[in-house]
C-alpha cells in the first residue's frame, strides 16, 4: 500500500521542512507497538526518556533546529553511554535541518541512565533547537528502517504538502517527522496519530505514527 500525501497541514508557512521516516519492519509475530510515550523538549541539547519494557525496541530520536548564521551538524548522540545510530537528515538552505537517530534493544538494555545528549559541531540558536524521542517494540533488529522519503517547499502552497510518498510493506510502522522555521500548528492527516507538537519562538517540530 502506498501512502500519498501523509502529511497535512495548518497554518502552512514558508521554509516548511518536513521528513517522513522510514517504516520499521516486523522482528516477530506481535504487532509493532509504542511502547510508552514519546518525550520532548526545547532549548536544550539534553532529553530525560524511558523507554517502556518490551522485545526487541527500537528508540527514535528526532532532533531539529535552525540557525541564521551558518549551517549545525549533529555530531553525534548519546543515550546513557550508548552511542546512537544516524538515518536521515534533511536540510533547508544552509541553517534549518532535522535529523532523525535510533538505538536497538541491545544498546538500549545496556544504558547506564535515560539521558538522551545531542552534540554539535556548533549549537545552533539556544532558542530554536529540539529534541523528541519515542520507543516502539517488536521491530525487526537487523534492518529496522528499510525505507525512507523527505520533501519540503518553500511556499505556502502546495498545502498540504504532497511530494512525500513511501511504500508501506503489510505489517510495518510509519513515525514522520515535520518542522517550521516559524512557530505553527502541524495538522496530520487522518491516518497517523500526532505524538509530539511543540512550537517555542522561531520553530516548531512535530512528530506522527501509525
Amino acid at each position: 500500500m502506498d501512502i500519498n500525501n501523509p502529511i497535512g497541514y495548518k497554518s502552512f508557512k514558508p521554509n516548511q521542512n518536513p521528513l517522513i521516516m522510514n517504516p520499521f519492519r516486523f522482528a516477530s509475530t506481535p504487532a509493532i507497538a509504542r511502547v510508552g510515550s514519546w518525550s520532548m523538549a526545547t532549548r536544550v541539547t539534553t532529553l530525560a526518556h524511558s523507554n517502556g519494557s518490551g522485545t526487541n525496541r527500537i528508540m527514535v530520536v528526532v532532533t531539529s533546529g535552525e540557525d541564521n548564521t551558518a549551517t549545525r551538524n549533529v555530531t553525534g548522540i548519546d543515550y546513557g553511554g550508548q552511542a546512537l545510530t544516524y538515518r536521515i537528515k534533511l536540510n533547508y538552505g544552509t541553517y534549518q535541518f532535522e535529523e532523525i537517530w535510533y538505538l536497538l534493544e541491545t544498546k538500549i538494555a545496556s544504558a547506564s541512565n535515560t539521558t538522551i545528549t545531542v552534540t554539535y559541531d556548533t549549537p545552533p540558536n539556544n532558542f530554536l533547537k529540539m529534541i523528541h524521542a519515542g520507543t516502539y517494540e517488536n521491530v525487526d533488529q537487523t534492518t529496522p528502517m528499510p525505507e525512507s522519503a523527505s520533501g519540503s517547499t518553500t511556499s505556502s502552497t502546495p498545502n498540504p504538502l504532497t511530494d512525500v510518498d513511501i511504500a508501506e510493506a503489510n505489517g510495518n510502522a510509519i513515525v514522520a517527522a515535520a518542522n517550521n522555521s516559524t512557530p505553527t500548528t502541524i495538522t496530520w492527516n487522518a491516518s497517523l496519530t500526532e505524538q509530539t507538537d511543540e512550537g517555542p519562538s522561531g520553530h516548531s517540530l512535530s512528530v506522527a505514527d501509525r
